[in-house]
């Protein structure tokens, strides 16, 4: 027996292993789809779409065939004097009924145009509802980069700071022995405890940004809780994602008039902006031909039965209607003048996102131009930073140096890193505005970011 127990342990030992999970990562296209998905203003442009197409197919409704049914019941007096009541010097009458039903079929056959323009001025307004809703997109897609990008920055910041603690407690013990050896003065240690204790309320500060930062980033995503203590689409219940570690190399700076010239093609403003146009034009041949000549065709069938003649008596009747509308108020130049307006608004529209275009793609570029420089200047002062602070703890070291200097240099390393990572991360945010603001979407700018796969 005790064979086989020891035979079975063996086996159970020999057995593999399952591999533990990974945890769960999120890249930053996939943040970026998230957010497209789930935010609330997204659904709000969607509901804005689905309210424009459903005006679209009211218009072509108007193209179709229409029947109508009536049922009418009339009661009144007959007129008569002295009828029915039979009370002397009382004018009466008697009461009579009449009843009736009827189908009415009638056809649109031609308008001189109008159903053909509305349908046109709806078609230019879906195009116009998509590309707002596009803006909306990009916009949320940028603030959940913008969000993803910050965490990156502080969780860098943070490992900096967990440097910057590590350095400064081996210091500290470093300092406690060179007291217990009899080499320095006890105003060295308290100093560098002094130290640890203020780089751990650094690091602790740096934690708080990162957290507030994570919760900027789960609202960017629309996955937050509201108000009222519900969460968003995955929110509840689910484990803190890992983000997955950007690309910090960005390839060169293109040039500008190139990405201006797509810019005005293919951002979804201008692309509204003149299906704007277009609907203002067809809107006012749509009201212009409301005054035209209008073609209908009818059939009609009913059945009366009156109080007078109670047999039912059938009745129908077709044929062809030529109407011309005759406009004897101002309602018609009251249409026109506002069509007109609204032609004059999209103008400016196009106008002004056009010059907003160029505006906000020259900003972007001159920001990106200008982070890159920054962060050489960076590197060189992180270098010297460095210099400085090797030449501090040497001489520390033989006694020569004192600790404020090296506590001096090692503040200046501490802040020229943090500058540097924290360019680094807003040079990417930037390298997507750059790109955005070019004409690509947001997940084809984020595309170049994503870490190659091994």
């Amino acid at each position: 027996m005790s064979f086989l127990f020891a035979m079975l342990v063996t086996v159970l030992a020999a057995a593999p292993l399952p591999a533990l999970a990974a945890p769960p990562t999120l890249s930053l296209s996939e943040a970026v789809a998230l957010a497209q998905r789930n935010h609330p203003r997204v659904a709000g442009m969607q509901a804005r779409l689905e309210g424009v197409e459903a005006r679209g197919r009211e218009v072509r409704g108007e193209s179709l065939p229409r029947v109508e049914l009536q049922a009418v019941h009339v009661g009144g007096l007959s007129g008569a004097k002295g009828a029915g009541l039979g009370v002397q010097g009382i004018v009466s009458s008697q009461l009579v009924a009449d009843d009736a039903v009827g189908v009415n079929v009638w056809q649109r056959l031609y308008d001189s145009g109008e159903l053909r323009h509305r349908k046109r001025a709806l078609a230019h307004q879906t195009g116009v509802a998509r590309g707002e809703g596009e803006v909306v997109q990009r916009e949320v897609g940028l603030e959940a980069v913008k969000a993803f990008v910050e965490v990156q920055a502080q969780q860098a910041l943070l490992a900096v700071y967990l440097d910057l603690l590590s350095d400064r407690e081996a210091f500290a013990a470093q300092a406690e022995g060179y007291l217990k050896a009899g080499l320095r003065t006890g105003i060295d240690a308290s100093l560098a405890r002094v130290q640890v204790a203020r780089a751990r309320g650094l690091l602790a500060a740096v934690t708080g940004r990162r957290d507030r930062a994570r919760a900027s980033l789960d609202r960017a995503l629309g996955m937050a809780g509201s108000p009222d203590g519900q969460t968003g689409p995955g929110s509840s219940a689910a484990p803190p994602r890992e983000l997955v570690p950007l690309r910090l190399a960005l390839p060169a700076l293109p040039a500008l008039e190139p990405l201006a010239r797509f810019a005005r093609t293919s951002r979804p403003e201008m692309v509204a902006a003149r299906r704007a146009v277009e609907a203002a034009q067809a809107e006012i041949k749509a009201v212009r031909a409301t005054r035209n000549l209008q073609l209908v065709g009818f059939l009609s069938a009913g059945a009366a039965d009156t109080a007078r003649s109670r047999a039912d008596d059938f009745e129908w009747a077709g044929g062809v209607a030529l109407k011309l509308p005759l406009d004897v108020s101002s309602v018609y130049g009251e249409r026109i003048g506002q069509a007109r307006a609204r032609l004059r608004e999209a103008e400016a529209r196009l106008r002004d996102a056009e010059e907003q275009v160029y505006l906000e793609l020259r900003q972007a570029r001159l920001e990106v131009e200008n982070l890159r420089q920054q962060q050489e200047v960076d590197r060189q002062e992180l270098e010297q930073a460095h210099l400085a602070l090797k030449m501090s703890d040497e001489q520390y070291r033989a006694g020569l140096g004192s600790f404020l200097d090296r506590l001096q240099a090692e503040n200046s390393v501490v802040e020229a890193s943090s500058r540097l990572r924290q360019r680094e991360f807003d040079s990417l945010a930037s390298w997507v505005r750059l790109q955005v603001a070019g004409g690509a979407t947001v997940p084809e700018a984020v595309a170049g970011l994503e870490p190659v796969p091994k």
